[in-house]
């Protein structure tokens, strides 16, 4: 049996993979693919404690998800926004465990640039409740943060796994079959299937109109006085509902500033 890993990063497209996941859940069943329930796991914590399963002595009773699969299913699929970042002691068990399950492994990571992750990590940070300004999220895209650091993030699932395992694909969208990072995943998944994949659909995006006011929303309630949970809901379907669209973009001197920071590193091999 064949595990098959997203370790791609925290990004709209990576959510985009997920919901391609769940919408085509059944059809992937059906066809011999199983879709492993770390996708429906929230936060870094979460991920850890779904990966702690493999511990034989904590939680034994979740690794029958893999071992008791029905014979007709030939792929497991795990895939997590937070898989690139967790630490590499938590790499060696996952390399074990999956050693022990399957007689194949894939790993699958797609790239962005700095700057359009720069860009798109802001909307996902607002939606998660912050109120970070766009150039205070700016500011921090700097080669010391690790989030940035592709070459370190994949040198350490590299450092345990044989390179022939990774597919690393730019998601930029000339690089993409159709221009798409999930009609990509989806063809390069099951060539045959990918007619009858459902691929159109867009998890909601966030319009620079709708940045500010998700942002101001985010600042009112982190008052405890005015932290309602149905209403922030509330506001949040409203301003998600009317601002659907492409968020604030990074200008040039932003573009070559990060560029600049990042030569180096993006030139390794």
């Amino acid at each position: 049996m064949k595990a098959i890993l997203n370790i791609g990063i925290e990004t709209t497209e990576n959510s985009d993979l997920k919901s391609f996941l769940l919408i085509n859940k059944s059809l992937l069943e059906k066809n011999g693919y199983y879709i492993s329930k770390a996708i429906n796991i929230e936060g870094h914590q979460g991920l850890l404690s779904f990966l702690s399963y493999w511990d034989k002595k904590k939680d034994d009773h979740l690794k029958q998800e893999f071992v008791s699969l029905p014979s007709h299913i030939h792929t497991v699929i795990l895939t997590n926004e937070n898989f690139h970042s967790i630490p590499l002691t938590k790499i060696e068990d996952i390399k074990q465990s999956l050693n022990d399950l399957f007689t194949k492994i894939e790993i699958i990571c797609y790239i962005s640039s700095q700057q359009s992750l720069c860009t798109s990590s802001y909307s996902t940070l607002l939606k998660k409740g912050s109120s970070i300004s766009f150039i205070e999220n700016f500011n921090k895209c700097s080669p010391s943060n690790n989030i940035y650091q592709y070459y370190n993030r994949l040198q350490r699932w590299n450092h345990l796994f044989n390179k022939s395992v990774f597919k690393v694909r730019l998601s930029t969208p000339r690089f993409l079959y159709k221009n798409n990072l999930v009609d990509d995943f989806a063809h390069a998944l099951n060539p045959e299937l990918y007619e009858q994949f459902n691929t159109s659909f867009n998890n909601r995006t966030l319009c620079h109109t709708g940045q500010l006011l998700l942002r101001i929303l985010n600042i009112v309630t982190h008052s405890k006085e005015l932290n309602r949970v149905a209403v922030i809901n509330l506001y949040k379907e409203i301003i998600l509902g009317f601002s659907n669209g492409k968020g604030q973009t990074l200008k040039p001197k932003m573009i070559r500033e990060i560029n600049k920071n990042f030569k180096f590193i993006n030139e390794k091999e």
